[in-house]
């Protein structure tokens, strides 16, 4: 702010700062109606996208300009940042004259002086060189695309389960199963080969228990995993780690959990041990975490077990490694 009023001081008008600044960014930027009707363009944005006469697509909702691989993405942004929340994705959108361009799209609110939002900002970077300079696979491409399709799934599911309480933590506990699948799917297309390193992965998917004194891990992984056994690890561990933290050992004060991992040939064991605070009481049934790990591990060569005794939990399961070249 003290930075606008030094401006002001020296005589410049802060409406025209704003127009320069649209006027020369390099980024084509767009304000929409909560319609997600087009209200402005910029103009090296109307170049960046091969558009001749900006009354031409005027008043139009945006997402009527894009395809209609792209259209659920734009659609799930715009009915975020009508909410007050922004949103980030990539896609793909031909120039108005058929040319192919993928970009990056920040969708964020405008807010009227009252702090709610009346308009959308919708800013795309066209990130298309950068896609051909890094020589992408067909199969990179999938997996970007199944990511966005991933971020547009967990917008929706805001949507649909709404503002209850219930509705809220469904909404959160299902983020975060999506955000374990992008660690994974992430992991996949910037490795540029059919398999990552299962030490990167682990690294990603457990940074924040590890944090914690609570929690110890074996070190020293070696192993090259295939994209598929990423992403049933990180599911596993993601949910052991969420229902540890809900439930189980890293609840309380006093539990805490320990992950051993053994190499051995084309294959790795994993062990999660849990120490809980108070013994668990009874008979302990499978939830629906435990229920998600046994159905997603099912086709490893070691699906998961679980086992409950007097002092916590111990799960195991086995995965395969690709063999050394």
């Amino acid at each position: 702010m003290r930075d606008v009023v030094r401006l002001k001081r020296a005589g410049v008008d802060d409406q025209e700062l704003v127009w320069a600044i649209l006027d020369q960014s390099p980024d084509c930027i767009k304000v929409l109606s909560l319609d997600g009707e087009l209200e402005y363009m910029n103009p090296n944005g109307r170049h960046a996208m091969q558009i001749d006469d900006f009354s031409a697509v005027a008043g139009r909702k945006l997402v009527t300009l894009w395809p209609e691989e792209s259209q659920i993405a734009l659609t799930g942004a715009i009915t975020e940042s009508a909410k007050g929340r922004k949103t980030r994705f990539e896609a793909y959108c031909p120039t108005a004259k058929g040319e192919d361009r993928w970009w990056e799209v920040l969708v964020s609110p405008i807010r009227d002086a009252h702090g709610w939002p009346s308009h959308i900002l919708c800013t795309s970077r066209d990130v298309t060189q950068y896609r051909r300079r890094d020589g992408r696979t067909d199969e990179a491409e999938l997996i970007h695309k199944a990511s966005n399709q991933l971020a547009l799934i967990g917008a929706l599911s805001r949507i649909s389960l709404g503002n209850d309480p219930l509705g809220r933590a469904r909404s959160e506990r299902l983020m975060e199963r999506l955000d374990r699948l992008n660690v994974a799917l992430g992991l996949s297309a910037g490795s540029g080969s059919k398999m990552l390193a299962l030490s990167d992965l682990l690294d990603r998917i457990l940074a924040a228990p590890r944090k914690s004194e609570r929690f110890s891990m074996s070190k020293g992984q070696r192993g090259q995993i295939d994209a598929e056994t990423a992403r049933t690890v990180a599911m596993v561990l993601g949910e052991l780690e969420s229902n540890a933290n809900v439930y189980g050992a890293l609840s309380g004060k006093g539990g805490k959990i320990d992950l051993r991992i053994t190499e051995s040939g084309d294959e790795a064991e994993f062990i999660w041990r849990e120490w809980l605070d108070t013994a668990p009481a009874g008979d302990m049934v499978p939830g629906t975490g435990l229920r998600l790990i046994m159905r997603m591990s099912a086709a490893l060569p070691g699906p998961a077990t679980h086992t409950w005794d007097a002092e916590g939990l111990t799960v195991t399961f086995r995965i395969p490694l690709v063999p050394a070249a």
